[in-house]
């Protein structure tokens, strides 16, 4: 927290009296700055509050707007930096943004919806750029997907040469994929990959790719294969996309699978009466429910006979009953090729 002071006073000093034009220096910002040199950080907050009532207008509000940014409590800062929000434009939505920042660190993304619309309204060039692209993110931390999808295209249409192109693309194939819309989320990450080589999000976007690509063996392969060239060492954090300037985005999950453009035939799973199944195939589980049902509905339109049944926090898809090892594994061979991945014999008890 003193750190923290410090950076602000030491911001302060630099910009005080810089409003409207360029002033002399009062005596009480020279000292204050030789305070904050001295390491006496809390003398120097009492000089500034404590002095004329020339110097308590922006400058004791700058101070109290960087201060308000290092509370630990979200709603003593928010509530700091509304009382702030009544002096130039440009502070009012610096301020609005930083509430809607820290909204959205203390997952309230609802409570930060408006704070984002006021700011982005604003037209404060960067500031507001920044808080057009956390609006779109807080509805969709919100669970609108069609709002935010709709926020981010607009996001991209008013800042065309942004530095949130990129992400708000990713954000748009996001909601794409809560919404169903799985191959317009495919041509967006592909078409992202191709425009910005080396993006940060790149072992991410792979990763999603191989995922949503499973129903085309081929094309999931390439991009799976591209991940463990490019980023075999790494722990790959599939941070929040979109990922975001106050950079609070909520993890994403490998997305969901979509089913092949044309179902092709499948042999069924070798019969086995109840009394002599022993062993089943285990395809795969999952933590999101939607998943393994998807999935699930895919193998039976194969010709599988796929279940779903929960065990503890996740989800698990398993195949057929067979009453020997030999019979599950000739149809292990037919899953994987059909899903990318080597699914695992389990007992049926399981």
């Amino acid at each position: 927290m003193r750190y923290s002071k410090a950076v602000a006073i030491a911001f302060l000093v630099l910009q005080i009296f810089f409003c409207g034009g360029v002033y002399a220096e009062p005596q009480e910002v020279i000292q204050a700055r030789q305070l904050v040199e001295n390491g006496k950080l809390e003398d120097a907050v009492s000089l500034l509050k404590s002095s004329s009532e020339r110097m308590r207008g922006e400058s004791l509000l700058q101070l109290r707007y960087e201060l308000g940014l290092t509370d630990t409590d979200p709603v003593n800062a928010v509530s700091e930096l509304k009382s702030v929000a009544a002096l130039s434009p440009k502070m009012r939505a610096a301020a609005l943004l930083a509430a809607g920042e820290l909204m959205l660190i203390a997952d309230q993304p609802q409570s930060a919806l408006e704070f984002f619309a006021e700011s982005a309204g604003m037209k404060e060039s960067s500031i507001s750029e920044h808080a057009s692209y956390l609006h779109a993110v807080a509805l969709y931390r919100s669970g609108k997907y069609e709002e935010s999808r709709q926020k981010w295209a607009d996001h991209l249409i008013t800042y065309l040469e942004g530095k949130y192109q990129p992400a708000s693309r990713l954000g748009i194939a996001a909601a794409n994929i809560k919404l169903g819309r799985f191959r317009e989320a495919i041509e967006i990450y592909k078409a992202v990959l191709a425009q910005h080589p080396g993006i940060e999000e790149e072992a991410w976007l792979l990763q999603n790719l191989s995922e949503l690509l499973k129903g085309n063996l081929s094309e999931a392969r390439k991009y799976s294969e591209r991940l463990q060239k490019d980023y075999s060492d790494a722990d790959i954090a599939f941070v929040q996309a979109p990922s975001g300037a106050a950079q609070s985005s909520e993890r994403l999950k490998p997305q969901t699978r979509i089913p092949p453009a044309s179902p092709r035939p499948a042999p069924q799973p070798a019969a086995a009466s109840a009394s002599s199944s022993k062993y089943t195939i285990q395809v795969g589980a999952f933590g999101v429910r939607e998943n393994a049902v998807n999935l699930a509905e895919r193998l039976k339109r194969e010709g599988y006979i796929a279940n779903i049944q929960a065990r503890n926090n996740l989800t698990v898809v398993t195949v057929g009953a067979y009453s020997d090892i030999a019979s599950a594994e000739r149809d292990i061979s037919k899953i994987e090729k059909l899903i990318g991945e080597r699914p695992r014999i389990v007992n049926k008890s399981r």
